[in-house]
């Protein structure tokens, strides 16, 4: 969250639970909720973290309950009803409260949420499950002129979406702290998945991507350089160099394990013996009796 390359926490929690934690990259973690100025939420339920604004700093919207009529004011209930939070990332670990700007406030009982390009304009766009009614679709209008890239991934060693891949942006190898990262997921929200494109908001870029470095969760790991942006990026997995050697050497193998089956079952003549087949499994090489 707050782009230092480590992983932080956020937590959406009911009853004024919702909570932000920085890390201490020593494997600790520290509150800091309250200086960032998040965590006003009554009721958290959906969690949803995305560059809405594109600006290069990661966004937090936070389902909560809606309650126009105050039903809690004058029973013994014990929730309140102020509606969903959209914190905008300021830099330096603080954010700012941008719910009624963005017009996301009244999402009813709002539950799981997630951010997509659902239009497929370059911002991120807002989708929220409501428990009581219909789920909503908020179309993000922002008037933004902020550069962007989306990255999908397929996988061919790895699983098909990429789940567990990281991919990091580098806009200027000559400039450090410019670095931005996202992780593909299934999705960490309560009734909700996220999506498995990656979405970059690049600020004002307007030249192209130095390096794209992308990890699978396999081990690969491939780089692309001098990357447009402004655009949508399908990336297919390559094997390395070693895992291609790898499996070629594994056929040759079977190839050769085959012909010497052949040849001893000639020299067997008719005899009735086991045969034996070898299958390549998973790089593997399966030795199996025929019956």
């Amino acid at each position: 969250m707050d782009g230092d390359g480590w992983q932080d926490l956020v937590v959406a929690g009911d009853f004024n639970t919702s909570r932000l934690f920085w890390n201490n990259r020593d494997g600790t973690f520290t509150d800091g909720t309250d200086q960032a100025n998040v965590g006003t939420d009554e009721n958290g339920m959906g969690s949803a973290v995305g560059d809405y604004d594109g600006d290069g700093d990661l966004d937090w919207f936070v389902t909560s309950i809606h309650d126009e009529k105050d039903s809690c004011a004058d029973t013994l209930c014990s929730w309140g009803g102020s509606g969903n939070r959209l914190y905008r990332n300021e830099g330096g670990r603080t954010f700012s409260d941008q719910t009624d700007a963005a017009g996301v406030r009244n999402g009813g009982w709002g539950w799981g949420a997630s951010f997509f390009d659902y239009d497929n304009d370059g911002d991120l766009d807002l989708f929220v499950v409501n428990n009581a009614g219909q789920p909503l679709l908020y179309r993000n209008d922002l008037d933004s002129t902020a550069s962007w890239l989306a990255v999908d991934l397929v996988g061919t060693l790895s699983n098909r979406n990429g789940i567990g891949a990281k991919i990091f942006v580098d806009l200027d190898l000559t400039v450090t702290g410019d670095e931005l990262v996202r992780e593909i997921d299934g999705g960490s929200n309560f009734l909700g998945q996220s999506a498995f494109t990656a979405h970059f908001g690049l600020g004002e870029l307007d030249s192209p991507i130095d390096l794209i470095e992308i990890r699978w969760p396999g081990g690969n790991v491939q780089q692309l350089y001098n990357v447009a942006a402004n655009q949508r990026l399908t990336v297919r997995e390559v094997p390395e160099p070693a895992t291609v050697i790898l499996l070629v050497t594994a056929v040759l193998i079977l190839q050769l394990l085959s012909r010497l089956n052949d040849s001893l079952a000639t020299l067997a003549g008719n005899a009735r013996k086991p045969a034996i087949r070898y299958a390549l499994t998973n790089k593997w090489i399966e030795q199996q009796e025929l019956v």
